[in-house]
């Protein structure tokens, strides 16, 4: 039973009154304790237990002994969904240390910072990108590189067909990055086998187990400087949402088929799709694209119960579902974060899973969720929106441990009593700064835990309505990316002599990203080249769907560009014609 504030005061929601384990090596224990043969992970019909997976995690986490890892260590992760993404995260919070992961499209000058950043000796990567974490500077390099292969983990008929002449084989042996390993690497293979050695197996033993102040991830987020920022979370942080997802979600039994669409880079898939299902003893259908057609195979050969997914991709399968004539029958339920739902989507969403789709509300900062949508199945088969105080606008009510405050925005000691106002949150899942930007958690962590979100909220009845975001913060495919990251790439170009990104909205719910660029003297604008310039240094969710070339940049009164007006400015130009049309909306315009 949530309780109701006062005018002006926080609301709160009581903690899940239940044991739950301490920390994520308690979370794996208990399952293999609960479900030890069932299936744990699934890829593409090649199973593991939980047992044996527990196993593997033994030998890995031994085997990374032997490299010097140990409580504080961060070791970073560059891997699609995949099996050995399980074992590498659990051996090293088995180990005391840090999970940093990467996703596997990072490039460039992102990659670079990061290791910059969190310094990790040890990277676990996979083959198809090991090249690009082997070509970092040698101060930047981690010192261990332990290659993946996709290859090792599938079916053996799929296997030996990899093997096959023809160019059906060629292409799959390429998008499965069957590559050599890089000079100096070691097969992640080649690691279990040395953490299977009994003198490294018996020194596992000895290595003490974490408690639950000790960090368990970096989580990196969009900045508000431009660089992406580590928010460390630890092993009471996840957990702790763990149990307030299963607080607030319907039930998912043991058993339960969890299809991985969202890389477990993503916030919302570490916490709602991969621990989330270990807790509850369910089956991992690790999907290492999200591509709408390999979501549907999934479901073709294992009936799917639960997803995690963003608004545009919700949107995709939706579609790829209609034009197969195909749907999820199966589904007990799914969840959308990352960005608003529109109710476009959840109505087509309606129309092809069984069912509810439950919208919530988090930060990486607070492990993902803060905030979950309460639907009535009944309403949402009929494609109409939620009942009750909830709207489609609405971001849901506060899981139970987390308070929320309305504050205002220039002064977050003051509450707001009567309309808009920032929204601060504290709870369990909050997490304590970031990685060595002390400046930057003094910035959004207040001396009494309150975390201050940057979003503009209204509350009606507890009841939370996003109205607007206070920082300069697109969300791309439901990844935060700061303006300023991408406007420095733009900037790199020599024939850029400035530029600026704002978000664009788009009917799938996100934003899209779109560029000003003011040329240098007697360059020529090519749109093209500069999106080609940003798609070899950033993630693709990062790179500019537009870009239009301007004379000047609006700016203030102190030199620095309004933004605000800059949206107004595209929106002119959207309307005249002038502002060129996303490729993709090109292509379905045909």
């Amino acid at each position: 039973m949530r309780s109701q504030p006062d005018r002006g005061g926080p609301v709160t929601s009581p903690f899940p009154d239940r044991a739950e384990p301490a920390t994520l090596p308690d979370l794996l224990d208990a399952a293999v304790a609960a479900h030890g043969d069932a299936p744990v992970a699934d890829l593409l019909g090649e199973t593991i237990s939980y047992r044996a997976l527990a196993a593997r995690v033994d030998r890995a986490a031994a085997g990374l002994t032997t490299l010097g890892i140990g409580r504080g260590d961060r070791v970073a992760l560059v891997l699609p969904n995949c099996p050995a993404w399980l074992v590498a995260a659990f051996a090293v919070w088995r180990l005391g240390g840090i999970v940093v992961a990467h996703h596997q499209d990072s490039r460039g000058r992102e990659l670079r910072h990061l290791f910059e950043d969190h310094t990790a000796d040890v990277a676990v990567v996979w083959t198809g990108v090991a090249d690009r974490v082997a070509r970092l500077p040698d101060d930047v390099r981690p010192r261990h590189l332990i290659t993946v292969s996709l290859v090792e983990d599938l079916p053996l008929r799929r296997r030996l067909a990899l093997h096959l002449p023809g160019t059906t084989a060629r292409r799959l042996r390429e998008e499965l990055g069957d590559k050599a390993v890089p000079r100096g690497g070691m097969t992640f293979t080649a690691l279990l086998e040395r953490g299977a050695r009994g003198r490294a197996a018996a020194a596992l033993r000895d290595v003490p187990r974490p408690t639950p102040d000790d960090a368990a991830v970096l989580q990196y987020t969009a900045g508000t400087t431009g660089d992406p920022l580590g928010a460390i979370l630890r092993h009471r942080n996840l957990t702790a949402n763990v149990a307030q997802a299963r607080a607030v979600l319907p039930e998912l039994p043991a058993g339960s088929a969890v299809a991985c669409v969202l890389p477990f880079v993503h916030a919302w898939a570490l916490t709602l799709s991969l621990l989330l299902s270990v807790r509850s003893g369910a089956r991992l259908v690790l999907l290492p694209a999200a591509d709408p057609e390999d979501v549907l195979r999934a479901q073709r050969r294992v009936p799917l119960d639960y997803l995690v997914a963003v608004p545009p991709l919700l949107d995709r399968l939706a579609a790829a579902a209609e034009a197969d004539d195909d749907g999820f029958p199966a589904l007990r339920f799914a969840f959308s974060g990352g960005t608003a739902l529109p109710d476009r989507v959840r109505r087509r969403w309606s129309r092809i899973a069984a069912g509810p789709l439950i919208e919530g509300y988090g930060l990486s900062e607070a492990s993902p969720l803060v905030l979950a949508g309460d639907p009535d199945p009944g309403a949402v088969a009929s494609g109409a929106v939620p009942s009750g105080a909830e709207s489609s606008s609405s971001a849901g009510r506060p899981v139970p441990g987390t308070e929320i405050r309305v504050v205002d925005r220039d002064d977050p000691r003051r509450d707001v009593t009567d309309g808009p106002g920032e929204l601060l949150v504290r709870g369990p899942q909050v997490f304590t700064g970031y990685w060595k930007k002390h400046t930057a958690t003094r910035q959004v962590l207040l001396p009494d835990g309150w975390l201050r979100t940057g979003d503009v909220v209204t509350v009606h009845d507890g009841v939370v309505t996003i109205v607007d975001r206070a920082k300069d913060v697109i969300v791309s495919g439901g990844y935060a990316v700061t303006p300023s990251e991408v406007e420095a790439v733009l900037r790199e170009h020599q024939g850029v002599r400035d530029a600026a990104v704002v978000g664009a909205l788009t009917v799938t719910g996100g934003e899209e990203i779109v560029a000003v660029v003011v040329m240098a003297e007697h360059a020529r604008f090519r749109e093209e080249a500069l999106r080609a310039w940003c798609g070899r240094r950033l993630a693709p969710w990062k790179v500019p769907r537009r870009i239009v070339a301007e004379d000047e940049l609006p700016v203030d009164a102190l030199g620095t560009v309004n933004r605000r007006a800059l949206r107004h400015q595209l929106a002119e130009l959207s309307f005249t014609g002038r502002l060129p049309v996303a490729r993709g909306q090109q292509r379905r315009r045909r």
